[in-house]
């Protein structure tokens, strides 16, 4: 029902990541949600929806059955930069409340929240922490690694301006060498290649590279991106 607002939402926040969208999440709960409890929670403001945060319950792996709440389609897919929606200029008060919901009205529903694959600044999660520590919950925050990204230039833009020479030289070196393997053939997907020969040929390639352990290494996966 909120499909039509979550995108909106999302298109007015400081964190549009794909991960984020409805599809990714509808997707996931499509594959991945029988077995878990849903809550998800609306903030509005005076009927104006600023924030909503979609979350799933399942029981952890543990001799104690702790009840593990995390953010819809965080696990086991790939999602990353992950965070709570919330209107740009929101963020603060969105994380108040759902601090709120979640030690008041919803606090008998899980035992511990774990929200991984976050950037250090998302806009709602980094106001997060101290809104729980507030209300008396216990919060550790684990460095995992980096999230490398490149900027890009405009459209047509070359990605090597303003690089070292050295790098670009080994950048045309790379080039020459693809080249010197064989002919290089651009296929689009939906014009010159079907969307299921292209897809399965995404799989080949990834499988390949990661040897087995990647995005599709299970069923689930795989359906779960066909309906993505």
């Amino acid at each position: 029902r909120l499909h039509p607002e979550h995108d909106r939402l999302l298109e007015a926040g400081a964190n549009r990541s794909l991960f984020l969208t409805a599809d990714w999440m509808t997707s996931w709960l499509e594959v991945f949600g029988p077995g878990h409890d849903v809550v998800n929670l609306a903030f509005e403001d005076t009927g104006d929806l600023i924030g909503l945060a979609p979350l799933a319950v399942t029981r952890a792996r543990t001799r104690q059955p702790l009840r593990r709440l995390m953010l819809v389609g965080q696990w086991p897919t790939s999602g990353e930069h992950l965070d709570v929606l919330a209107r740009a200029g929101e963020e603060a008060r969105v994380a108040e409340a759902l601090a709120y919901s979640l030690t008041g009205p919803y606090r008998r529903r899980w035992d511990v929240l774990t929200i991984q694959r976050v950037l250090a600044g998302a806009p709602v999660l980094s106001h997060l922490a101290a809104a729980f520590e507030e209300r008396g919950c216990r919060v550790r925050l684990l460095p995992t690694g980096d999230s490398p990204s490149v900027t890009l230039p405009p459209a047509g833009g070359d990605l090597l301006h303003g690089r070292s020479k050295n790098f670009r030289e080994r950048a045309r070196q790379t080039r020459r060498r693809i080249h010197g393997l064989g002919e290089v053939e651009v296929s689009v997907v939906g014009a010159d290649l079907a969307l299921g020969a292209g897809f399965d040929e995404l799989l080949r390639l990834h499988r390949t590279r990661w040897d087995g352990a990647s995005s599709f290494d299970t069923p689930d996966k795989v359906r779960f991106h066909q309906a993505l």
